[in-house]
């Protein structure tokens, strides 16, 4: 997985040299998560929204006048509340990434500045978190879930890959790019079980999926040739 990120780092970074186009981008995000299955006879948890920072750094490479390569290297978090069915209290749950989106970008001319519609596919990387409620806090980790429960270890596992995809639209003037956008989540975050021979821990997280999703909204500023916008 490292590799992965140092190779798209890279790439990110020769797209933007295509142009000389460079920039950071803050946001804010709706983070949730959902039960998309459930094992046989069990009720779907009941989560709702987060609010998350993201920030990070934005590449351009230009491909004629209205279209863009555009990757990102970003910090973000997600997470959600899950909402105890008896005692309708939350814990809160809050995840850091290394996230890696590959956005292609197109865009017209309107007013001053110009509309732009992006989509692409975006990889990330767990590097754990916490979570915290009326019953207690813990971290949360980004592993394999162990074979064997530690008596008093207060830990959360999820998977430490999440496969999305981005879809949005933003205004861009002159660089100053304002974005609103979706990502969904194709991972399933459940853990996977340690590889121990237990087929019953992976046939239960077949069974059981939790993906990611949120609505964003940043800011972007990028440096270099003007003219091109």
């Amino acid at each position: 997985m490292k590799k992965l990120l140092t190779i798209a780092l890279l790439a990110a970074s020769a797209a933007s040299f295509a142009q000389g186009l460079i920039g950071p981008k803050i946001g804010l995000n709706f983070s949730n998560i959902k039960n998309t299955k459930t094992p046989t006879g069990n009720t779907a948890d009941d989560y709702s929204y987060v609010v998350t920072p993201s920030a990070g750094i934005v590449f351009n490479a230009q491909i004629g006048e209205h279209f863009a390569i555009r990757p990102e290297v970003l910090w973000v978090q997600r997470g959600a509340n899950l909402k105890d069915s008896a005692t309708r209290q939350n814990t809160k749950i809050v995840t850091n990434y290394v996230e890696v989106p590959f956005n292609l970008v197109g865009r017209i001319k309107v007013g001053i500045g110009k509309i732009e519609v992006f989509a692409g596919p975006a990889v990330g990387y767990n590097l754990g978190g916490t979570y915290s409620g009326p019953n207690g806090s813990g971290k949360v980790k980004g592993e394999d879930k162990p074979a064997v429960s530690v008596p008093g270890d207060n830990t959360f596992y999820m998977n430490y890959l999440n496969v999305s995809m981005n879809i949005g639209v933003g205004y861009n003037f002159k660089g100053l790019v304002f974005q609103a956008g979706y990502n969904l989540g194709f991972s399933n975050l459940n853990a996977h079980p340690e590889d121990n021979g237990n087929t019953t821990a992976v046939d239960v997280r077949k069974e059981d999926v939790l993906k990611a999703s949120s609505v964003n909204f940043g800011v972007v500023y990028l440096f270099g040739k003007k003219d091109i916008f």
